[in-house]
Parts: C-alpha cells; sequence; structure tokens
C-alpha cells in the first residue's frame, strides 16, 4: 500500500483496503495491458496523473477535496506460471477479481503493440458483471491498432462501456468518471452541496 498523499492511496496486488478506505474513498481498478517487459507503466503514469489532480494542495478544485484508492494489479510475479496449483497466480486473480468488483470505477488502457489476451479476459469479466449491473462503471482507451480492438470495440458497444481510441489523459478520464458513474456523480453532487 501506498499513500501518495491525503487523497490518495494505491494498493496493490495483495493489499486489503481497511473498512475506513472502502467507505471514505471513490475507489478505481486499473487494467488493460501490463507487461512487465514492454518497460511502459502506464499505471505509473495514471496515478502520478491522479496524484496531481486531487493534490489537497495544489490539486484541481474540482477534485482535491475528494479521496481516491486505486486498485493497481500491476507487478513482477515470483512464479508466472499460469497454473491453479500455483497459490500465487489463484490468490492475483482472486485479488483482481475482488478489487473489480468492488471498485467504484475501472479503467482499462489497451496498448497498440500489446499481444497479452489476459486483459481481454478480464473485460470479459467484467462485461459479464456489468450485464447485471452498473455499465457506466468502466471506461476504456483503445487503440484502433490494437491487435483485438474489433473484440474490445465488440465488448464496449454491447453494454455501452465508453471506448476512447485516442490518448486519453487522466484528466478526461476523470471528467469522464463524474459524468458517467453514478457514485462518482452523487458523490460530486453532495460535496457541492456541502460548499
Amino acid at each position: 500500500m501506498q499513500q501518495i498523499h491525503n487523497n490518495l492511496i494505491v494498493l496493490n496486488v495483495g493489499d486489503v483496503p481497511t473498512e475506513e478506505m472502502v467507505n471514505s474513498c471513490l475507489s478505481i481498478y486499473l487494467d488493460g495491458s501490463m507487461s512487465i517487459n514492454d518497460g511502459l507503466d502506464w499505471t505509473q503514469k495514471f496515478i502520478n496523473g491522479l496524484s496531481n489532480l486531487c493534490n489537497p494542495q495544489t490539486g484541481d478544485e474540482r477534485y482535491k477535496k475528494f479521496r481516491f484508492l486505486v486498485y493497481n494489479p500491476r507487478y513482477k510475479p515470483q512464479n508466472p506460471t499460469p497454473d491453479l496449483k500455483n497459490p500465487e497466480f489463484v490468490n492475483v486473480n482472486d485479488w483482481k477479481l475482488n478489487a473489480m468488483t468492488q471498485a467504484h470505477a475501472c479503467f482499462f488502457n489497451f496498448l497498440k503493440k500489446s499481444q497479452s489476451p489476459a486483459p481481454l479476459f478480464s473485460l470479459g469479466i467484467l462485461c459479464g458483471h456489468l450485464s447485471c449491473g452498473n455499465p457506466n462503471k468502466t471506461i476504456i482507451r483503445c487503440p484502433i491498432e490494437y491487435a483485438q480492438y474489433s473484440t474490445v470495440k465488440y465488448y464496449c458497444s454491447k453494454y455501452g462501456i465508453p471506448c476512447f481510441n485516442s490518448n486519453l489523459n487522466v484528466k478526461s478520464a476523470m471528467e469522464t468518471f463524474f459524468q458517467l458513474n453514478e457514485t462518482f456523480n452523487n458523490t460530486m453532487k453532495m460535496s457541492l452541496g456541502n460548499n
């Protein structure tokens, strides 16, 4: 767990939020292309951008009054074997599923050169969960050049998930969450009503 500042906490694989975190923070689950070997850590860029937006001293007025909890599934496995007999594999996937379902919002980022099928599985699971819940929980960034763009676009169309195929920055992502997501939207209204 990393407490970036008073308004931002990042949970990594294996970290469990306290009840206070769950009750007092808007939570975002990050997923998508996450190869440790590609040298691109988009999750850290997202976290840095969100940190700047919600920084209590220097952040954007619209966001610095909120506390955020980010579930970051990016990690380097000790044993990368995808096997049900591998406890690390099982624990990581359990953590991801729990984080994905507990989070108020999910942000998927598919990198154009990624070949990993794992984010597509996560997206499929999330879509299954969304079919009985709130499709406004998720936004996706997926460039047209991504090898499985059509698959991602299909899921987005089927479940009404916003899909951006350009560089979507953190501020734009947060604006979209606050516009579409009921939990974020209600929190914003309550905050504005208290001022």
